[in-house]
């Protein structure tokens, strides 16, 4: 049997096994279990500030590291409840994170798979709605988020006070055109002197109607990150198109996908006209691909690391991140 990493793969693993076990071949089934690539069973999530799980340190719990697909129902990520947040409310045993509109935070993740993709971070002050009726803005982009672990934003002045979530996603392009979807969700209380009220704000829902595309194929799609496509990211604009690279998808972008989102109906606030971006940066940023870059050879495929799982193409994926 071939094993990658992909979720499709583990639950064809999982289903199998039941039918040995139901046609009373516990042996093989259980040959079955031990054959599981269990070094790719975990591929990333949020580690600060400590989310919903609680778990803020090293490499995590292996729930949360999987693909919203490993949740109870959600055979379609980006229209699952667990898609905005793995938990449906907040976790009394994790303190809440005080931050403050107009300074700075710190991030941090950790990746057990180093997949191709982008991260993005969302702020909603539906705290105690049901996920499907939570509606969010986007304050900042963290384009090829696998290359650096962790990373301070700005949060946007215009936010209001108050009761909050911070919601950060990953979309992994690692097995295109089908994306992997992780989220993780942090309860924070914002700090602010802004006038404005969170029913201000031109909020949207993140799956009802779902603001990222079903696949690569489906609308703008996602970046091929190993060639073919336009390298654009793939996302709404921010409500301050000034900060935290949301110049990569503001309106007009390539891969814009405020087309897909509904909003609250009464919002008003929407994301300042973003700046030209300069030549040079006077600080650094993260790496991200040049538009359409010239194709690579693919590079021999080598055994993975211990305790990771590294994907970086196609053929690469399938060499080293098999079972």
């Amino acid at each position: 049997f071939v094993f990658s990493c992909g979720t499709r793969s583990l639950w064809w693993h999982r289903a199998l096994r039941r039918v040995m076990e139901r046609l009373g071949l516990p042996m093989l089934a259980l040959l079955l279990g031990a054959s599981a690539p269990q070094v790719c069973w975990a591929h990333g999530k949020l580690t600060k500030p400590t989310p919903r799980d609680g778990i803020s340190v090293g490499r995590a719990g292996l729930d949360e590291n999987n693909p919203v697909s490993f949740e109870p129902g959600c055979t379609q990520e980006n229209t699952c409840d667990a898609f905005v947040c793995r938990e449906d409310a907040p976790n009394p045993n994790v303190p809440i994170t005080k931050v403050v509109a107009g300074q700075s935070l710190d991030l941090g993740w950790s990746f057990a798979a180093l997949h191709v993709g982008d991260c993005a971070v969302y702020i909603s002050y539906d705290v105690d709605k049901p996920r499907s009726q939570q509606k969010y803005v986007k304050i900042a982009n963290l384009p090829d988020c696998k290359s650096y672990s962790t990373w301070s934003i700005m949060i946007p002045t215009i936010l209001p006070a108050g009761r909050a979530i911070l919601r950060w996603d990953w979309v992994a392009l690692h097995i295109w055109p089908q994306p992997e979807m992780f989220v993780q969700c942090v309860d924070i209380d914002i700090q602010s002197t802004s006038s404005t009220l969170p029913s201000d704000l031109d909020s949207f829902s993140i799956t009802n109607p779902p603001i990222y595309p079903d696949d690569g194929n489906d609308g703008v799609g996602y970046r091929n990150a190993f060639g073919g496509t336009s390298q654009d990211m793939t996302g709404p604009s921010c409500i301050d198109g000034t900060i935290n690279d949301c110049w990569l998808t503001a309106p007009g972008t390539a891969r814009n996908t405020d087309g897909r989102r509904t909003s609250d109906g009464s919002g008003s606030v929407i994301a300042p006209a973003p700046q030209p971006q300069p030549e040079s940066q006077p600080t650094p940023q993260p790496p991200y691909p040049a538009p359409q870059p010239a194709p690579q050879p693919v590079p021999a495929p080598v055994p993975a690391p211990s305790g990771s799982c590294v994907s970086n193409g196609p053929e690469y994926y399938t060499a080293a991140c098999a079972a």
